[in-house]
Protein backbone atom coordinates (compact mmCIF):
# COMPACT_ATOMS: atom_id res chain seq x y z
CA UNK A 1 0.00 0.00 0.00
CA UNK A 2 1.33 3.78 -0.71
CA UNK A 3 0.21 6.16 1.05
CA UNK A 4 -0.05 8.97 -1.04
CA UNK A 5 0.49 12.31 0.55
CA UNK A 6 -1.40 15.42 -0.77
CA UNK A 7 -0.47 18.93 -0.25
CA UNK A 8 -3.59 20.61 -1.92
CA UNK A 9 -2.67 24.20 -1.76
CA UNK A 10 -1.66 26.10 -4.21
CA UNK A 11 2.61 26.44 -4.06
CA UNK A 12 3.78 29.61 -3.67
CA UNK A 13 6.84 31.30 -5.30
CA UNK A 14 9.46 29.19 -3.00
CA UNK A 15 7.35 27.04 -1.13
CA UNK A 16 7.35 24.07 -3.55
CA UNK A 17 11.49 24.14 -3.27
CA UNK A 18 11.33 24.40 0.46
CA UNK A 19 8.84 21.68 0.74
CA UNK A 20 10.60 19.09 -1.81
CA UNK A 21 14.20 19.94 -0.20
CA UNK A 22 12.23 18.65 3.20
CA UNK A 23 10.73 15.93 1.42
CA UNK A 24 14.22 14.39 0.38
CA UNK A 25 16.11 15.53 3.71
CA UNK A 26 13.51 13.78 5.68
CA UNK A 27 15.00 10.13 7.02
CA UNK A 28 13.78 6.79 6.83
CA UNK A 29 13.19 5.18 9.80
CA UNK A 30 14.32 1.64 8.53
CA UNK A 31 12.80 -0.26 11.81
CA UNK A 32 9.03 0.72 11.50
CA UNK A 33 8.86 2.24 7.54
CA UNK A 34 8.10 2.87 5.19
CA UNK A 35 11.00 3.16 3.31
CA UNK A 36 9.30 4.93 0.04
CA UNK A 37 7.00 7.73 0.21
CA UNK A 38 5.05 9.46 -2.20
CA UNK A 39 4.22 13.04 -2.30
CA UNK A 40 2.11 15.00 -4.28
CA UNK A 41 1.63 18.84 -4.60
CA UNK A 42 -0.81 20.81 -6.43
CA UNK A 43 0.95 23.69 -8.08
CA UNK A 44 -1.55 25.51 -10.29
CA UNK A 45 -5.27 24.09 -11.64
CA UNK A 46 -3.50 21.70 -13.96
CA UNK A 47 0.24 21.37 -13.15
CA UNK A 48 1.05 18.67 -10.34
CA UNK A 49 4.56 18.02 -9.12
CA UNK A 50 4.83 13.90 -7.78
CA UNK A 51 7.59 13.01 -5.42
CA UNK A 52 8.61 9.33 -5.31
CA UNK A 53 11.44 9.49 -2.49
CA UNK A 54 13.12 6.01 -1.34
CA UNK A 55 15.74 4.77 0.76
CA UNK A 56 18.19 2.51 -1.40
CA UNK A 57 17.40 -0.44 0.60
CA UNK A 58 14.13 -0.77 -1.17
CA UNK A 59 15.16 -0.55 -4.65
CA UNK A 60 18.21 -0.91 -7.43
CA UNK A 61 19.14 0.88 -10.34
CA UNK A 62 17.62 -1.55 -12.55
CA UNK A 63 14.58 -1.87 -10.18
CA UNK A 64 13.94 2.05 -10.34
CA UNK A 65 14.55 2.07 -14.69
CA UNK A 66 11.59 -0.30 -14.75
CA UNK A 67 9.25 1.75 -12.33
CA UNK A 68 10.22 4.85 -14.18
CA UNK A 69 9.40 3.49 -17.59
CA UNK A 70 5.69 1.43 -16.50
CA UNK A 71 4.73 4.86 -14.63
CA UNK A 72 5.63 6.95 -17.61
CA UNK A 73 3.35 4.57 -19.71
CA UNK A 74 0.75 4.31 -17.15
CA UNK A 75 0.33 8.06 -16.62
CA UNK A 76 0.66 8.70 -20.73
CA UNK A 77 -2.06 5.85 -21.13
CA UNK A 78 -4.34 7.93 -18.68
CA UNK A 79 -3.96 11.02 -20.07
CA UNK A 80 -4.50 9.84 -23.81
CA UNK A 81 -7.37 7.78 -22.17
CA UNK A 82 -6.25 3.99 -23.21
CA UNK A 83 -5.39 0.75 -21.47
CA UNK A 84 -1.35 1.08 -20.29
CA UNK A 85 0.90 -1.39 -23.18
CA UNK A 86 3.25 -3.22 -20.38
CA UNK A 87 5.24 -5.72 -21.29
CA UNK A 88 3.63 -9.04 -20.10
CA UNK A 89 5.18 -10.83 -17.11
CA UNK A 90 7.69 -14.03 -17.66
CA UNK A 91 6.15 -15.61 -14.54
CA UNK A 92 3.93 -14.94 -12.04
CA UNK A 93 4.11 -14.54 -7.89
CA UNK A 94 1.98 -17.94 -7.84
CA UNK A 95 4.82 -19.71 -9.94
CA UNK A 96 7.60 -17.81 -8.28
CA UNK A 97 6.14 -19.77 -4.94
CA UNK A 98 5.40 -22.94 -6.23
CA UNK A 99 9.12 -22.57 -7.44
CA UNK A 100 10.32 -21.40 -4.29
CA UNK A 101 8.00 -24.67 -2.51
CA UNK A 102 9.68 -27.04 -5.33
CA UNK A 103 13.18 -26.30 -3.72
Amino acid sequence: MVDLSTVPERQRPGLLEHRLREEVETPFDLRNGPVFRWCLFHVEDNDSVLTMTMHHVATDGWSLGVLATEFAECYTAHVEHRVPALPDLPITYRDYAAWQRHH
